[in-house]
């Protein structure tokens, strides 16, 4: 399966998750106490304890409208970046340079963080 497709499928389970644990505050409160278990059961099948690249899964209750939360994200090794096949021909650009900032910059605005996690999740669960 291509890495559009399992990122379409990791988005896809992320909203469900979400769109349950606003639905339900129990399924919330358990899958911020057990997240492996929690989306285990309900998917009902068994999940590795961490992602295949040895991630694991932390889930934080942000619901509070009277707090402001900041989330500091991953840090990107530019160096060893690995693009899809479809994100490289998007910033191989025929006849326009390409700086490795300009890709950097693409990386960043099209959600590269967003779609590494949700592939990471893709594989977590078919793993």
């Amino acid at each position: 399966m291509e890495a559009k497709e399992q990122q379409r499928k990791g988005e896809e389970l992320i909203e469900t998750i979400v769109q349950r644990a606003l639905d339900s505050t129990s399924f919330k409160n358990k899958l911020v106490a057990n997240p492996r278990e929690t989306v285990s059961e309900m998917l009902g099948r068994d999940l590795p304890s961490t992602f295949s690249n040895g991630k694991e899964l932390v889930v934080e209750d942000q619901t509070d409208d009277s707090i402001v939360y900041l989330n500091i994200p991953r840090k990107i090794d530019h160096d060893n970046i690995e693009l899809t096949l479809e994100e490289l021909e998007l910033v191989a650009g025929g006849g326009t340079e390409c700086s490795a900032t300009s890709v950097m910059d693409f990386i960043h605005k099209s959600g590269q963080g967003w779609g590494m996690m949700a592939r990471d999740l893709y594989d977590w669960i078919t793993s």
